[in-house]
């Protein structure tokens, strides 16, 4: 062994990075992030989705396994048989019948078209000036090949193979995060150096208190749709009035498409149904079925959703309002979904930042240190 100074030679291991280069180490770190989450952004929706329905159940889970104390992996297990059960028993319920108006619909939408066809074909007389509108709109015979021809056809079947795809993906990533969710955490509270521990895990109680109240107040939103949709559907006279107003409230959590998807349905059975006691014709019926709709969603998203947000999340109605449209508009339905606990989130880290920074206390009034949550450890070693 070599000598220095009358003593082993230091290990260039052993010797502390400069500031230098732990910034520099910092830096390729982030940049490395960033350029995998950039190369990954395709799946970033779908690992976002899964991440939030292992927490939805999540607590679920952890109370069935420590109450029927059964291994964590065969609780998830049997939670997927039950759901996938449910799904294929509303199916086989509802699917005739949905396909039936569908199909009713589509000779319908056929029959329109083609009538519109030769309403485009004939030539219009209007002030003396004569105008051919297939010159304007193109070939009329056309129109029906648009909309039933092998290109859209195709163009659907593709979209469903990419998003069963996706559904997949989402289901096994979901199940390996709620067996494994435990495990995460407390890997994830390792990451951070000793000191900094009791920070961590406050920050992981006052994040996930965000998105508890999150739940809550989405889940008062739900139910006010549910209640005033079966109620707006009775006065109109709606067939199966209490069954559409329970799955718009089931769908209102999806932003946007939830709704528009049981706006839809509901308009269906309105074309074909008609009301129970106005004496409208059917098509009218639609049309107030519609407007039911879009006033029941301007009430919820304009009014309701930040007032009930605001008051759970400690955050401005005008924040929630604009931050939901702006991730509609840039982030689609996912951004919709999250932001508002997104932002929830945000302020509070950043509100710990800002202390950590000032040299002041985040906590003043809590004097304790947060030990480890062992009542969310347990289910993995059952």
């Amino acid at each position: 062994m070599s000598e220095f100074a009358g003593g082993p030679a230091p290990d260039p291991l052993d010797r502390p990075w400069s500031r230098n280069s732990r910034y520099l180490a910092l830096f390729l770190t982030v940049a490395t992030l960033l350029l995998v989450l950039y190369a990954a952004r395709d799946l970033l929706g779908p690992l976002l989705i899964a991440a939030f329905l292992a927490y939805l159940f999540n607590p679920l889970v952890t109370g069935a396994t420590r109450r029927a104390r059964l291994p964590r992996k065969l609780v998830i297990t049997l939670l997927y048989v039950i759901l996938l059960g449910l799904l294929i028993l509303l199916a086989l319920s509802f699917a005739p019948a949905v396909l039936d108006r569908l199909r009713g619909l589509s000779l319908e939408l056929q029959t329109l078209l083609a009538n519109l066809e030769r309403l485009l074909a004939q030539r219009i007389v209007i002030l003396g000036f004569t105008v051919q509108p297939e010159e304007i709109l193109g070939d009329p015979e056309s129109l029906s090949g648009r909309f039933f021809g092998s290109q859209p056809l195709l163009a659907m079947l593709t979209a469903a193979t990419t998003n069963l795809g996706w559904v997949l993906v989402i289901l096994v990533t979901t199940f390996y995060l709620l067996q494994d969710w435990p495990r995460l955490r407390e890997w994830i509270f390792g990451l951070a150096p000793d000191w900094a521990q009791s920070d961590v895990r406050r920050l992981y109680d006052e994040i996930k208190l965000v998105w508890q109240n999150y739940l809550r107040g989405q889940l008062v939103l739900m139910i006010f749709v549910g209640v005033v949709t079966w109620l707006g559907l009775e006065v109109v006279g709606l067939p199966g009035a209490g069954a559409l107003g329970l799955l718009t409230g089931l769908l209102d959590i999806i932003p946007t498409l939830g709704p528009t998807l049981a706006m839809f349905g509901a308009a269906l059975i309105a074309l074909s149904e008609g009301s129970s006691h106005l004496p409208l014709s059917n098509p009218w019926i639609v049309l107030l079925t519609f407007l039911l709709y879009v006033l029941i969603q301007a009430v919820e998203n304009v009014w309701l959703r930040p007032q009930i947000m605001s008051s759970r999340l400690q955050i401005h109605p005008a924040v929630v309002f604009v931050g939901v449209v702006a991730s509609l508009y840039l982030l689609g339905m996912i951004g919709a979904l999250l932001v508002v606990p997104v932002l929830g989130t945000l302020a509070i880290v950043g509100s710990y930042l800002r202390c950590r920074i000032l040299e002041m206390d985040p906590w003043p009034t809590v004097d304790q240190v947060i030990e480890p949550l062992e009542s969310e450890v347990d289910a993995d070693e059952t």
